[in-house]
């Protein structure tokens, strides 16, 4: 898959769920649609935020190498690089182990599925712009779910999350280490029909 570096990309705000601008009303279930805005360059897109189980609730600035929780974003709009306004993306909630210029691995299972796939990710590095001064590293916390020749956006993904009720992402984290979140997939449908600047399949 193409490696990625977007460290031009700082100004974006992350972690995700805690620089939500406005919410776009009650949420229908555990999934939060959100706007939001580049202060810079006034680009924007409305995103669909899908917590993992047991979120553990830390700040960024206090734990920046600690896990904070591990989310999935569907995101409509121009304010990052996208296929078609379109992008997944994946919040690991705490450094995502890179290899190959900038890639991480993940394996993807579903409720439905036997056996696990394999991803390479696209990491987001933003460089100096989540480092705070208890010298923690707080990058790499976000990359992309896409595919080899769409490294933003996989249709065949978003496909099967709109038929399966779990995911379950294992990925390997900064150290050496592993993490698996889990994910439930209810609600997805009916969020995504409010991101209604982007053609999405099936809903």
């Amino acid at each position: 898959m193409l490696a990625i570096r977007f460290s031009a990309l700082a100004r974006i705000g992350l972690p995700l769920a805690l620089a939500l601008q406005s919410s776009l009303g009650a949420q229908e279930s555990h999934i939060q649609v959100v706007e939001t805005t580049d202060d810079v360059s006034g680009r924007r897109d409305t995103r669909a935020i899908l917590p993992s189980d047991s979120l553990p609730i830390l700040q960024l600035k206090t734990a920046p190498d600690d896990y904070k929780g591990a989310s999935i974003i569907l995101a409509c709009g121009n304010r990052i690089p996208a296929d078609s306004g379109r992008a997944i993306l994946l919040f690991g909630g705490e450094p995502i182990e890179p290899f190959a210029s900038e890639l991480g691995y993940a394996e993807l299972r579903f409720d439905n599925e036997q056996r696990p796939r394999k991803v390479y990710m696209p990491i987001l590095d933003y460089g100096d712009a989540l480092v705070v001064p208890t010298g923690g590293r707080s990058t790499r916390h976000l990359a992309y779910l896409g595919e080899d020749n769409h490294p933003y956006y996989s249709e065949a993904l978003l496909g099967a999350m709109l038929t399966s009720e779990m995911l379950h992402i294992r990925y390997k984290v900064f150290g050496q280490e592993w993490r698996t979140a889990h994910f439930h997939l209810n609600g997805l449908r009916e969020a995504l029909r409010r991101l209604t600047q982007c053609s999405w399949p099936r809903t």
